[in-house]
């Protein structure tokens, strides 16, 4: 889209700026919305709860780092291994650590050691094993989301697999054909098929789980329950169209640009010859100008 040249600028900021950080922080204390209590309680089993045979996904070849075995853990990237038992040890330096074994599809043990006691460990609520992904989380979400239809409202999708990112629409609706571990930093990859799509064309999306204060690819990002664009019924087709494909137009609200490219990392006001103008400018170097509540210049 062409762009159009902007105000002159004074250079005298009016207003303190209110970045993407404010924005979070003020969105912890709201009251959340029922897409953001949504899976909210699936999380990790305490290490106490942990049964012999609980399976554990082992998500990164870095594995190899963290565990000792005469087994190869490298070659283990993209298969489970089975919790065994957890117990105190001695440490090189006779302190006590904790360490966990755990049984590899072969048959070979393999352990983690936390350099804590025992008894500080039972006490967590969560054990993090590095490079590997409880399945009951994956399990659990699984069981939430297969079969459900939602609307999709990132654009960051991936291929099916995983492998590779694809530039994707907002705001469409897909059905979620399968949920399947993802990766060391999220944990679940949900695999959808959006409904206007072909029969067989399948894409992914990595997410994570449990409060939203504390993970940050929940549920409430990727996918909402109900068309976003029932809220907005005077939009024209053309205006939402753009929207989906995450784009701009000169003259859309702020309202209209939100929803095309989402929350901005900082957004500010600035005295110009014409007046006061609001900015939005984005990590990615996407620039707003807004000038009474219309957008009057973008650049990408």
């Amino acid at each position: 889209m062409a762009l159009v040249m902007a105000g002159c600028f004074t250079g005298v900021e009016s207003t303190p700026k209110i970045t993407y950080s404010d924005v979070k922080r003020a969105n912890a204390t709201a009251q959340p919305s029922a897409e953001q209590a949504f899976l909210s309680e699936i999380g990790p089993q305490p290490p106490t709860e942990w049964q012999p045979g609980k399976k554990f996904y082992v998500a990164d070849p870095k594995a190899s780092i963290v565990f000792s075995s005469t087994a190869d853990m490298s070659a283990l990237a993209g298969q489970e291994v089975a919790f065994h038992a957890i117990r105190p040890v001695p440490s090189v330096t006779g302190q006590e650590v904790t360490e966990i074994e755990f049984v590899t599809p072969s048959g070979e043990s393999v352990f983690y050691r936390d350099n804590l006691p025992y008894a500080e460990v039972a006490a967590r609520q969560q054990l993090e094993v590095p490079f590997t992904i409880e399945m009951s989380i994956v399990d659990a979400v699984k069981k939430q989301l297969a079969g459900q239809k939602y609307f999709v409202v990132t654009p960051h999708w991936y291929t099916a697999d995983g492998s590779q990112a694809v530039n994707g629409l907002r705001y469409v609706e897909a059905e979620i054909v399968d949920v399947a571990p993802g990766s060391a930093i999220y944990p679940v990859r949900v695999v959808f098929h959006p409904l206007d799509g072909k029969p067989d064309e399948l894409y992914s999306m990595y997410m994570t789980v449990g409060n939203a204060r504390t993970s940050t690819r929940n549920f409430f990002t990727l996918f909402a329950f109900n068309n976003p664009r029932d809220q907005f019924p005077r939009m024209d087709d053309e205006t939402w169209d753009l929207i989906s494909h995450s784009l701009v137009k000169l003259g859309m609200t702020r309202d209209e640009c939100r929803l095309a490219l989402g929350t901005p990392q900082t957004v500010g006001q600035r005295a110009t010859t014409a007046g006061m103008v609001e900015y939005w400018s984005y990590s990615d170097g996407v620039y707003l100008l807004f000038e009474e509540g219309y957008l009057s210049y973008f650049r990408k």
